[in-house]
């Protein structure tokens, strides 16, 4: 299908392209679902007071040497991430048809807001973040011996007692993926889901070719820097491969086209735009150390710029790729 055709009407309910694969062996059925938000706290409370007041909450919860690891600005980019991900999942917390979990992971967790947020009052759970710090919802202690933890490395995973495990964000992560997910189903509970949300780093643009634009070759540099220290940024595509050859069933795959500037005309999809944009500019700096393994360090600096500039420019109508894989752990397993 032509870029230009998989473009258009991409602001209804950022509907997958028709590259979605979805496995109907064995379904089971979605009814009461943390995707379909039947459980008030699977679903993002809209009142902007709440959010505020949870996110002053949860920061207030962390501990002083979990704080240090990540700077204010770096946490405030971590959660405008998270406001983008709401965004694109029309305030869900997650795709795969998840019931009634109990034991919940959240892998590379940022500043753990999403851990956060998953975690039910009316009953019983465990809903952690992990990366290499805690991250509990405040006044919270885990209910089960769920709560391992994992690195941006190689994941420490508690017993097989998990429902779901989330993963987002992880592009840079992992020395090996497909090992990642392989020790995924050994610590899922039989049924249990695994989810990723991963964006690839290349960009692609409506209605013209990008070639020789400064994007295209930013993001080339980058791919080829992190190949060179074992991270593959064009890996999302492979996840149905991956969680196949590790014994996962009813694997589905939606791909997402998200605008990356504010070229939009449609005034929502304009405002997404915008928020993107500013995700984009901070994504040119934190995979800086990528693009200097590529390039020499005036190279460097040029490259940035020129990326920059190409982003802010609106008459480049730009776009990328997210991916939502997620896939289940045989009943039978």
């Amino acid at each position: 299908m032509p870029k230009d055709q998989e473009c258009q009407n991409l602001g209804r309910n950022f509907a997958p392209d028709a590259d979605v694969t979805r496995e109907k062996e064995s379904s089971p059925s979605s009814e009461g679902t943390l995707a379909d938000g039947a459980h008030a706290n699977w679903r993002v409370r809209s009142g902007a007071e709440d959010q505020k007041e949870e996110r002053a909450a949860y920061r207030a919860s962390l501990q002083s040497e979990e704080v240090d690891l990540l700077t204010q600005e770096e946490q405030d980019r971590l959660d405008f991430q998270h406001e983008i991900y709401l965004f694109t999942m029309n305030g869900r917390l997650g795709r795969a048809p998840v019931r009634e979990p109990r034991n919940v992971l959240d892998v590379a967790t940022g500043t753990g807001i999403w851990a956060v947020r998953t975690q039910p009052p009316t009953r019983p759970a465990t809903s952690s973040g992990r990366t290499s710090r805690r991250c509990n919802a405040p006044g919270r202690r885990p209910t089960s011996p769920s709560s391992g933890t994992t690195s941006k490395r190689t994941p420490g995973l508690p017993g097989p007692q998990l429902d779901y495990l989330h993963l987002r964000f992880t592009i840079c992560c992992f020395d090996s993926t497909p090992s990642v997910i392989r020790r995924a189903f050994e610590h899922l509970a039989p049924g249990g889901w695994i989810e990723f949300y991963d964006p690839s780093v290349s960009y692609f643009a409506v209605d013209q070719p990008l070639e020789g634009a400064a994007i295209r070759k930013w993001a080339s540099l980058v791919n080829e820097g992190g190949l060179r220290v074992g991270r593959d940024m064009s890996k999302a595509r492979r996840y149905v491969e991956w969680l196949r050859d590790a014994g996962f069933v009813n694997v589905a795959e939606e791909r997402l086209i998200l605008p990356c500037n504010a070229w939009e005309k449609d005034e929502r999809m304009k405002e997404f735009g915008g928020m993107m944009l500013r995700n984009e500019l901070a994504l040119v700096g934190c995979l800086g150390k990528f693009l200097r393994l590529a390039v020499e360090e005036e190279e460097e600096a040029r490259a940035v710029e020129e990326a920059a500039r190409n982003l802010r420019d609106s008459s480049l109508r730009l776009c990328k790729y997210m991916y939502i894989v997620y896939a289940q752990k045989p009943l039978a397993a």
